[in-house]
């Protein structure tokens, strides 16, 4: 499960950060979250994390700029509602969802 729903969110993420992110939005952008997803990884593997803390904090960082593609000002706040919407949808566990917004 954990794959398919980071891969399902990386997915959506990119699509959402590509489609509607302002053409003026020159760093946060699909490419710095990949990096910083890239880099959440590499900590949380040299934290010795378990699977589950690095699903949670993998997805947290793909939806941690989406906010921008709806506001520029309090984007967390819009990027914590587009995460929790995806990942009800996507029916993941409501006291994961809460850990990866927190």
């Amino acid at each position: 499960m954990a794959e398919n729903i980071i891969e399902r969110a990386r997915d959506y993420v990119l699509q959402l950060l590509l489609s509607k992110l302002p053409n003026d939005m020159s760093f946060h952008n699909a490419m710095h979250t990949q990096d910083v997803v890239k880099a959440a990884i590499e900590i949380a593997t040299e934290s010795r994390f378990t699977a589950m803390q690095s699903e949670i904090v993998t997805l947290a960082v793909w939806f941690h700029d989406c906010g921008y593609t709806t506001v520029y000002t309090n984007h967390e706040d819009s990027s914590k509602i587009i995460a929790a919407d995806f990942l009800n949808r996507n029916n993941y566990p409501q006291e994961m969802t809460v850990q990866v917004l927190a």
